[in-house]
């Protein structure tokens, strides 16, 4: 597990590797929707013919699991649409991105019926032994920039470790199951054999994106619906070879605790969550189709022939790629269209989201709420009360491949919720811009919460105590003073989409107050009078963007107070009480490969009844869920500069760990401070969700700005959010027949702690 500074995290960007030659010359200019599905496809098929050699893939597909040796076979059935996605993948390489044939390597495993026997050839077959050539031969061939692309669709397993040392006693490897596992001296494709080969791709500072359309746990689908689970809910502890033909145990074990021990000076927050096949794989893209509690299904979508539900929609969103589209954009599809039909399938999204589909660019990353579900004038939206929404609340609608939500013109459509769910809501159309259509993934901004629990009260106060100046200077600068809180209070009355509300002279409840200083400068209050500490730089009243930065701040600090304010407080919710957070001091020569017994958690100092520490203070916060139910978790750092961020899970696109019945995760942390300060307070938020969802869209940069440049370089935190927006992304789909509006609050709960940090 990797420590990171609390109060100081930030999102490391990736170094940006080698643009491939189409994306360097990339320019065009749209009239309609015609001549631009006329360009993409110029653009795919021209451009990237040029770049082709610089594209290699890996497919494999196991329908048929052999020999019948083990008793019964029952660990993993033969499955029906594994070749056929590997087949419909190659196309796409081939035909849509004009790939090299000769650059892909493809191992299927097929039952001809009349013979009894596989399709394939032995060395086309997608055994241990040729999974493991292909990798090599892949890294072979490969150079700086070039592009790996691999695909694997078929049954996941878990197995007891190989490497317990790393793991623990218990610890499970999650595999990729061969085609002829069901021999006792097969062997699995272990998640620590993927991480060292994966890396070994990285360090040759190679551009890789995996998808693994399949689970790791599962069972027997019930009825005859046509789904198919890629996966089982056994644990295979058949004596089979323990050691690995890819690399060394000890290469293994420090490949692993590299990925999960990484140098805390790095500013990267990643947490081992554990149970995850893509163990915390940085420096590429990893798409895979469920969370490790779920199961991925294979279905006949258009018919009798199946397809892996993860890459039947994954190939219907690329066959219209933009080439501004990201794995991001590409995930919030996956995920609706996917929930329509199975909602306990979650596809998940890992490392460069942000990256452009199958290019190297990064762009802008922008979080919104996901349009889950379209019917008529109703939309179903993944936000609701969890998020701290309520009924009213109005959202703009762009459409998916919009990343510039400052464009107002691309909007669709004005929507207001009318049923409030727990983190999924539905909202009818008011405004329809005729744009467009509204479809599943198009994307929501809310852009008046209206409910005045969200709308934040502010005070303009116009007479006060400057001090003993002269009279002349005084009245001069009083009347100076109030025309500047006269355009405060006429820019608040005409914004139309606003998180603030002024209050009336006879109203005497503020949340925020505004005046001015002796020095010409806007203060911001608090109720009592206080002036907000740590918002700079200053705002000179006479400066020409003065007043408009000065609302964009106090609709900074709405948001950050209204994060505060998200609580559960219904007793007969069945998560009540049900997640329980801690923190604890460590030794300061505690080692992350110690562990966390109770021996080593000590109870942190108090001032006042607040837990204290001081900068280097190393922490562990314990959560745990005593719930009957899997519970999705996330948690943000409230800073004392008016920073939100994610710090659980911590990569850029994971949006939640799900954490079982009874279990606990340990997330550590380093007590820290920004430079000039002796004193701050941190405020960790977590949240547990029974249906998954996405608090990423809650977070906020740094209200407070350091004035130095030796500042600017200690660790601010950088948001996605330029816009200050909060929304949400991802829930589950309206074809689960419940009704969003009846017991929102049995869906969620959370958990908060204040720590005071003192240098």
């Amino acid at each position: 597990m990797e420590e990171f500074n609390f109060g100081l995290s930030q999102h490391t960007v990736m170094e940006h590797t080698k643009k491939f030659p189409y994306q360097q010359s990339e320019k065009t200019y749209f009239l309609n929707r015609h001549e631009q599905n006329l360009y993409i496809t110029f653009f795919l098929r021209s451009n990237m013919s040029n770049s082709n050699s610089n594209l290699y893939a890996l497919l494999i597909g196991v329908d048929h699991y052999f020999p019948n040796t083990l008793p019964g076979n029952s660990y993993y059935p033969s499955l029906g649409g594994c070749v056929r996605d590997i087949g419909y993948v190659e196309n796409f390489l081939l035909n849509n991105l004009k790939m090299n044939k000769e650059n892909i390597i493809k191992l299927t495993s097929s039952l001809d019926n009349t013979t009894g026997r596989t399709v394939e050839s032995p060395e086309k077959l997608p055994s241990y032994n040729n999974i493991k050539n292909a990798f090599n031969d892949i890294i072979n061939k490969v150079h700086e920039g070039d592009q790996v692309y691999i695909h694997y669709s078929g049954h996941g397993g878990r197995t007891k470790t190989s490497i317990p040392n790393v793991k623990g006693r218990d610890g499970l490897d999650e595999t990729l199951v061969p085609t002829d596992i069901g021999n006792s001296e097969a062997r699995y494709i272990r998640d620590t054999e993927l991480a060292f080969i994966l890396k070994k791709l990285v360090d040759k500072k190679i551009i890789v994106t995996t998808c693994f359309d399949c689970c790791h746990s599962g069972g027997a689908t019930r009825g005859n619906g046509g789904a198919v689970k890629r996966g089982t809910d056994i644990i295979d502890d058949t004596q089979r070879p323990q050691d690995s033909l890819i690399a060394s145990t000890k290469e293994l074990e420090d490949t692993w605790k590299s990925q999960d021990n990484k140098d805390s000076k790095s500013g990267t927050r990643d947490v081992n969550q554990g149970g995850d096949i893509s163990a915390n794989m940085n420096g590429y893209v990893f798409l895979a189709a469920c969370r490790p509690s779920e199961s991925a299904y294979e279905y006949p979508f258009e018919g009798r022939e199946s397809n892996g539900a993860l890459t039947y929609w994954m190939l219907k969103f690329l066959s219209n790629m933009h080439p501004q589209l990201t794995y991001k954009q590409l995930h919030d599809y996956i995920v609706a269209k996917i929930h329509t039909q199975f909602p306990e399938q979650t596809p998940m999204l890992l490392g460069a989201g942000d990256r452009k589909i199958f290019g190297s660019d990064r762009l802008k990353t922008v979080y919104a709420a996901n349009v889950m579900n379209v019917d008529n004038n109703e939309i179903t939206l993944n936000t609701g009360q969890v998020h701290g929404m309520r009924k009213g609340a109005k959202y703009a609608i762009y459409p998916s491949d919009v990343s510039d939500f400052s464009k107002t013109e691309t909007r669709l459509a004005i929507v207001e919720i009318f049923e409030l769910g727990s983190t999924n809501s539905k909202a009818k159309i008011t405004t329809d811009f005729k744009k467009g259509k509204i479809e599943v993934g198009s994307q929501g901004v809310l852009i008046d919460p209206v409910n005045i629990r969200l709308k934040k009260r502010v005070n303009l106060v116009y007479s006060p105590d400057l001090g003993n100046n002269e009279l002349e200077h005084r009245e001069e600068k009083i009347r100076e003073g109030k025309a500047a809180l006269d355009l405060i209070q006429k820019m608040i009355i005409e914004k139309s989409e606003s998180f603030l509300e002024l209050i009336s002279s006879d109203d005497t409840t503020a949340d925020f107050q505004v005046s001015f200083n002796n020095d010409a400068e806007y203060e911001i209050w608090d109720p009592a009078g206080t002036s907000l500490p740590n918002i700079n730089p200053p705002l000179k009243i006479h400066d020409g963007n003065s007043a408009r930065n000065l609302i964009q701040r106090l609709e900074h600090l709405s948001r950050y107070k209204n994060i505060q304010l998200i609580d559960n407080q219904d007793p007969a919710s069945p998560l009540s009480g049900k997640l329980i957070v801690e923190l604890f001091a460590l030794p300061e020569d505690h080692d992350l490969a110690d562990g966390y017994d109770d021996k080593y958690l000590k109870p942190l100092d108090s001032r006042d009844n607040i837990k204290t520490a001081k900068t280097g203070q190393k922490m562990v916060m314990r959560i745990r869920n005593n719930s009957n139910q899997v519970l999705n978790v996330s948690a943000l750092n409230l800073q004392p500069r008016y920073g939100v961020v994610q710090i659980y899970p911590n990569e850029p696109f994971e949006n939640f760990v799900p954490i079982d019945p009874g279990k606990m995760e340990f997330i550590p942390l380093t007590a820290g401070l920004p430079e000039g300060y002796k004193e701050g307070k941190d405020i960790i938020k977590v949240f547990a969700t029974i249906d998954q969802t996405n608090f990423r869209m809650l977070e906020l940069p740094s209200l407070d700005q350091p004035k130095t440049t030796r500042e600017a370089t200690r660790g601010n935190i950088s948001s996605p959010l330029e816009e200050l927006m909060a929304n949400i992304a991802k829930d589950k789909p309206a074809t689960r027949n419940l009704d969003v509006s009846s017991a929102p609050s049995r869906g969620w709960t959370t958990a908060q702690i204040e720590l005071n940090i003192l240098r």
